[in-house]
This record gives structure tokens, sequence and C-alpha cells, in this order.
């Protein structure tokens, strides 16, 4: 989406960058939702020794704020990966 609105309108004013910003975490703030039993399920991994990771084609600042609304990025950290570490993101 970022990138569209970029090649449709490459003079977006400062202004309207942080106003799309601003709805598109709502937006991503009304629609999100955790899956049931997804904490326990990573706790079982973490009492097991279990090494895991998320990995997204998001933005890391993106990813990040989704991990924290949903009250996962602490079990995450340090295992944290977006698009911006990989040489071709889709």
């Amino acid at each position: 989406l970022h990138r569209l609105l970029r090649e449709q309108n490459p003079h977006r004013t400062p202004e309207f960058q942080t106003a799309l910003h601003k709805r598109m975490q709502e937006a991503t703030e009304m629609q999100m939702k955790v899956i049931d039993g997804v904490g326990a399920l990573l706790d079982n991994l973490r009492a097991h020794n279990i090494p895991f990771a998320v990995c997204s084609n998001s933005g890391a600042e993106s990813l990040i704020y989704k991990l924290k609304k949903a009250d996962l990025f602490d079990y995450f950290v340090p295992r944290i990966y977006s698009r911006h570490h990989v040489e071709k993101p889709k």
C-alpha cells in the first residue's frame, strides 16, 4: 500500500504522511485479533527451550507496533525479523 501510494503521488506532504500512518494504525487496531491460546503456546515453547521467532513482510516499525499491541513483543525480542532483514522482500 505504501509503495502504491508513493507511486501514485510522489509529492505527498508530511502532513498527509502522518495522517495516513495514524489511520493505518487505527485500522490495524480495529481489525487485529490475537488467536486464543497463542500466549500459552509461546510460554510452552519457552518452558521447553524450543527456539522461535517472528518473521513478517511488514516494516520493522509496523511489526513491533503490532506485537506490542497484541502483548506479544516480549516473547519475541530479539528474534523479530521484518522485510528489512531480507535482500528481496515480496
